[in-house]
Order: C-alpha cells, then sequence, then structure tokens
C-alpha cells in the first residue's frame, strides 16, 4: 500500500510556529491523511504535526548570540537533515528562520528532496547579495509583502506573494471601542485614563536590554502628561516572563498603574499610543492603527559588527516604514533609544492630532493590501507543489 507523502517543516521561533499552525490547518482541509512532521511549537504540534524538535531550541538572535549557541545549532541541523533524508520526506518547508533554514534547504536540495521557503529574508534591509544563495537553496519562495518578488528579478527563482496572515486575523474594521470600553470597566480604569502600551519584546534578551528604558520612558511620560492619570499595559505569553516583566516595574518603577496581559491583541486593542521593540509587533501596531514609536538596542558586539561591516542597506528598519516607503513613524535605535528621546517621541504623536490621523488612514490602505488570506494563499502552494511530486 502506498504511504501518503511526507512533508517536513521547520519553524525557528514563536511567530514562525504561528505560520505553521495555518499552513498545517488549511492543508489538512485539502489533503487530510499528508503526514506532516518537523520542527515546531505548540501552535503546529495543536495542528497536527508530529514535533521532531521544539522550535524553541532555535529561537537565538544576534550575531554574538548565535555565535555562543553555534556547536549546539549545527549538531541539530546536521541530524534534522539526515533524519529528512533517511525517512525520506516528499517536500521539505522551511518558515522564517532563514539562517538555520536556507544552509539546511540547500544540502537537502543536492540530495534530492524538493524545497520551498515561506517568508523571504530581509534582503531589503540585510545583505541583498543572499538573493542568489536564496535562490539555488529553494525551488519557490513564499512572499508575505508584494514588494518582495521584486528584489529575485535577477534569479531564477519562482516566487509568490501570500500576504500577511496578522492583516487577515486583526478586523479591518474598527469594531474595537465597544471592547475597549469592556475591557476599560474591567480594568476599573476611568474614562480619562491615558494608556500606553509597552512591549519591549518577547525574548529574554531583548527584555533585559529594552524593559528598564520602557519602563524609564513610561515614567517620564507619566510626569509629563500630569495630572491626566497614566495607564501602563504590557504583554507576554508566558507566565514566567509575565513575572519577569512585573518584578522589573516593581524594582525599577514601582509608581507606574501597570498591567501585564496574555496577548499582545489585548494591549494594542486597548491602548492609545505604543512603545515597542522594533520586529513584528511593529507591523501588528499598524495593523490596529496604534500610532507608536519603534525601539531598539543590539547586544555590543553585534551592534559593531553591523555597524564594520555595513549590513543595514534600507533607510528603514521597521516594517511599517518600508511599507510606506517613509518616516510613517519614529525609529530610535541603539545609543539613541533612551528614556528623554523615546519620551519626546511619544509627547509629539500626543500632540499631533492632524499626524495621528494621517497615519491611521495609511495605516487602514497598508493592512487592506496585506488582506490576501495568507494561510490559503501559501497552503495552496504548498499543496500545488506536493501535486507535481506525486
Amino acid at each position: 500500500m502506498k504511504m501518503p507523502p511526507l512533508l517536513v517543516l521547520c519553524a525557528g521561533e514563536a511567530s514562525g510556529d504561528r505560520l505553521g499552525a495555518g499552513l498545517i490547518q488549511h492543508l489538512k482541509q485539502q489533503r487530510p491523511d499528508l503526514n506532516i512532521a518537523g520542527i515546531g511549537g505548540p501552535h503546529m504540534a495543536a495542528a497536527g504535526m508530529d514535533c521532531w524538535h521544539d522550535c524553541r531550541e532555535l529561537a537565538v538572535m544576534g550575531l554574538a548570540e548565535v555565535l555562543r549557541h553555534l556547536p549546539r545549532l549545527l549538531k541539530l541541523r546536521r541530524g534534522f537533515r539526515q533524519r529528512i533524508i533517511d525517512t525520506p520526506a516528499t517536500l521539505f518547508v522551511g518558515i522564517d528562520a532563514p539562517d538555520f533554514n536556507l544552509p539546511l534547504a540547500a544540502k537537502l536540495k543536492q540530495a534530492g528532496i524538493p524545497t520551498m521557503h515561506y517568508v523571504s529574508p530581509s534582503v531589503w534591509a540585510w545583505r541583498p547579495e543572499r538573493v542568489h544563495s536564496i535562490a539555488q537553496s529553494c525551488d519557490e519562495l513564499l512572499c508575505l509583502f508584494p514588494f518582495e518578488p521584486s528584489y529575485y528579478q535577477a534569479t531564477s527563482l519562482t516566487c509568490r506573494v501570500t500576504g500577511h496572515p496578522r492583516a487577515d486575523e486583526i478586523p479591518l474594521d474598527d469594531e474595537r471601542e465597544a471592547q475597549r470600553q469592556a475591557w476599560r470597566t474591567q480594568l476599573s480604569l476611568r474614562p480619562d485614563d491615558y494608556l500606553l502600551t509597552l512591549l519591549p519584546g518577547s525574548r529574554n534578551s531583548e527584555r533585559k536590554r529594552l524593559s528598564p528604558v520602557f519602563l524609564a520612558t513610561a515614567q517620564r511620560f507619566q510626569q509629563a502628561i500630569a495630572p491626566q492619570r497614566l495607564v501602563v499595559l504590557s504583554a507576554q505569553a508566558d507566565e514566567a516572563s509575565r513575572r519577569q516583566l512585573i518584578q522589573a516595574q516593581q524594582q525599577l518603577a514601582p509608581d507606574l498603574s501597570f498591567h501585564v496581559l496574555d496577548r499582545v491583541d489585548d494591549a494594542l486593542k486597548l491602548c492609545d499610543l505604543v512603545l515597542a521593540a522594533s520586529g513584528t509587533v511593529t507591523l501588528e501596531t499598524l495593523f490596529y492603527h496604534r500610532p507608536q514609536v519603534a525601539a531598539y538596542k543590539l547586544n555590543a558586539l553585534t551592534y559593531h559588527w553591523v555597524r564594520m561591516f555595513k549590513l543595514m542597506k534600507s533607510p528603514w528598519l521597521t516594517l511599517p516604514n518600508v511599507l510606506a516607503q517613509g518616516a510613517l513613524i519614529p525609529e530610535i535605535f541603539q545609543h539613541a533609544a533612551e528614556p528623554e528621546q523615546l519620551c519626546e517621541a511619544l509627547l509629539q504623536w500626543r500632540s499631533q492630532p492632524e499626524r495621528v490621523q494621517h497615519y491611521e488612514q495609511r495605516a487602514r490602505e497598508i493592512h487592506q493590501q496585506l488582506r490576501l488570506n495568507a494561510h490559503e494563499q501559501a497552503a495552496q502552494a504548498v499543496y500545488q507543489r506536493l501535486q507535481t511530486l506525486l
């Protein structure tokens, strides 16, 4: 009896786990007997994937941080690659995590296993020459953003735009005001309370660098808007991270009215303004049409290498600005990312309602452009590739 095809997926962190789960759910609708295995997290496992490894084993960020974990990561990748070849897999799909997935895909392709990659690396920002090695590593690339395929025109790589799944999941029309008022009541907030959401990152290294700066910024902001009361929100998905953030607030800014929620979405629905670590959350904030300031501090050694080798190629570092092709939101990085500068950027949003109105309009336009049923588009592309292999 012929065995059903085996699809091997590899997600490198929490965002990839969510992408992979949506992909699996839509694939299973088209091919319920499809065997799916690989590296993922709880969402992919719940969707029906046999997890050979947990994606948290791969969640390392920054050049210096990667170097510390490199022997372990290389050993894991070698073992994973051999298991894929020995099984063997019908198709391999790497989900984001390009530094782990693309070299793996190149080796698998050499061994005769077809490969795809889901989420284009940020070639518009870092090392654009990578387009050629990416094209050699995979047979097809699934891009989240409409501007990305143009970077691969000089290669033979097939690119398909899926749109962004978070643009699909977050409502375009603002039905949030009623929910917002309900949450305000639940948290015993006053009608005139000003809500600032702090999102210092999901990784421990990010939170350690940014939480003290963000909390000090919130204290300055509170003093600047007095006598209006400031309520500070944040969000972390796991209990350990929530405890860590609350402990930092109690030690560094005990006078703040501070609430840590379970879901970033809730913190974004409720707030008036956002201070966020540069990353995917700035795009989610855009989809909620909330004005924001993006900040980041790299590990000192990583920052030194970035400057020395001139690795940054884009004039903008956050997706809202890349998508808008302009300075839609303030980007404040490294040595400039200190409480005084961050607070001033936040206060400028508060004092310029016409700027907020323009931002909300552009945010809605970008949101609409990226609502393409991403999970369905990605699943269709993977299913069509599988069909050609069976």
